[in-house]
């Protein structure tokens, strides 16, 4: 075989090789026809750091690479020597780059008055908590994904970079997530203003972010998934962003500065929005107009402590049944996951009646099943999982209106002694952490509550 038409290779254990002499000897920078390299040190390891560094520069790869991965590199500088000579552009046929677990990286060194990685399409630099800055991204980068990174700010977008006059050149940024970058505080406007083709966008853990710079965020209007999780003075100027009527999943997640969801007039512009996930958000005290999303059929709610501390004031059941009719489209045959019972006591959540799955988590203080608001769901309700129920005392007599329900799960129930009628629809029961009473009130044959679910094809009770 000849080694110099190699097109894929993956070296490990780097911290091996013996001298930059045998490195040489390999010469990478010979095979034009290696489209894909990875190098690879092991992760616990006691090399010198100068050994690391002069391996690398030696390796110096062929211009011709179309993707690069180069995890857990110990040194502090990634320079120029590494690019090889290709005049003033670095890899310019590069399209992937990953930069993996680089703990002691602190510089990586650009190319003086160049351009780098012209065709880059995808950029992923992970676990490098001491990276301060990095090159100026090329303008057709279309996937980035920044995390655990010790970067203030993101670079700005080379527009002159490339070959203008090839159509894919033009195409921008369509993903952009950036994670657990506790040090960022600003990003360049061209993520909110220029990135018209942005699809996915998540930025989570960067609590310094600053507006500065950002007059106004003005996302994409084909934007289709939206993370927004503790992102500083981003957080509210993200979530009220209009023209988003392509979004299709938003997901909030350990928001402190959000207190409400914007008004009915800025979720009726969310028409695509199916959706919704809302987790540890502590401010957050008003669901404000989300009863607007007409297209909403997944929520999620866990963690809101001020929400429910809201929902504990309401006024319990019975509903006024004039409310129900405006909500007909509002999680029509949907999907709801609440992590408190008195969630269910607020607007819009108190009005539903065709949510076909519910799942409660968390209902360790929950003693009764919330009973008028589960018959008020009975035309759809068709799945009811009841996670750490551990208070519950008993299921409600009501439980045969439920004429759709199908599949009725209860964990750590350890306080149930017996059974009610149950639907005839019902396939699955599983109850878990029975008390000893009802093991015994279920056997089979003989246990007086076997009439009640003698006929349920899927049944565990432990």
């Amino acid at each position: 075989m000849n080694l110099r038409d190699l097109r894929h290779l993956c070296v490990r254990e780097l911290e091996n090789v013996r001298s930059s002499e045998e490195v040489m000897e390999a010469k990478l920078n010979e095979k034009e026809y290696l489209k894909s390299l990875s190098l690879g040190w092991s992760r616990d390891r006691s090399s010198c750091v100068e050994t690391d560094e002069q391996l690398l520069d030696n390796l110096c790869p062929h211009i011709n690479l179309k993707r690069l991965r180069i995890q857990n590199y110990k040194v502090k500088h990634i320079c120029c020597s590494f690019y090889g000579s290709s005049g003033v552009c670095a890899f310019p046929s590069l399209k992937q780059l990953f930069l993996l677990y680089m703990p002691n990286l602190e510089e990586w060194i650009g190319v003086d008055d160049g351009c780098m990685f012209p065709l880059l399409h995808s950029l992923e630099i992970i676990g490098c908590p001491n990276l301060r800055g990095i090159p100026t991204l090329p303008r057709n980068l279309r996937r980035m994904k920044i995390s655990d990174v010790g970067l203030t700010a993101l670079s700005t977008i080379n527009q002159d970079c490339g070959n203008n006059n090839q159509q894919e050149h033009f195409k921008a940024l369509a993903t952009l997530t950036i994670k657990q970058c506790e040090k960022l505080e600003y990003l360049p406007t061209e993520f909110f203003r220029k990135f018209n083709p942005l699809k996915f966008l998540c930025i989570e853990k960067c609590p310094k972010l600053t507006k500065r710079g950002i007059s106004d965020i003005q996302l994409p209007s084909i934007l289709s998934q939206l993370t927004i999780g503790s992102c500083g003075d981003l957080e509210v100027p993200l979530l009220w962003s209009a023209d988003l009527a392509s979004l299709t999943c938003l997901d909030l997640l350990d928001c402190a500065r959000i207190a409400s969801l914007p008004p009915a007039q800025v979720c009726a512009g969310w028409t695509m929005l199916s959706s919704l996930e809302i987790k540890n958000c502590k401010e957050l005290s008003s669901f404000g107009g989300i009863q607007a999303l007409v297209s909403l059929r997944s929520l999620e709610i866990e963690g809101c402590d001020k929400l429910i501390e809201v929902s504990l004031r309401q006024p319990p059941f019975p509903n006024n049944v004039s409310q129900k009719n405006a909500l007909d489209c509002f999680l029509k045959l949907g999907r709801l996951s609440i992590d408190h019972h008195a969630l269910l006591l607020m607007e819009p959540l108190r009005s539903l009646s065709s949510i076909s799955r519910m799942t409660l988590l968390g209902a360790s203080q929950l003693t009764s099943l919330p009973e008028e608001w589960l018959v008020q769901n009975h035309s759809a309700l068709y799945f009811l999982s009841i996670k750490n129920a551990c208070s519950l005392q008993s299921l409600p007599q009501s439980m045969t209106k439920l004429c759709f329900l199908m599949r009725l799960l209860v964990y750590n129930a350890n306080l149930i002694q017996s059974l009610p009628d149950l639907p005839a629809s019902l396939r699955t029961l599983c109850i878990t952490g029975c008390h000893p009473v009802l093991k015994e009130r279920c056997q089979e044959n003989i246990g007086l509550d076997w009439p009640k679910i003698a006929d349920i094809p899927d049944l565990t009770i432990f």
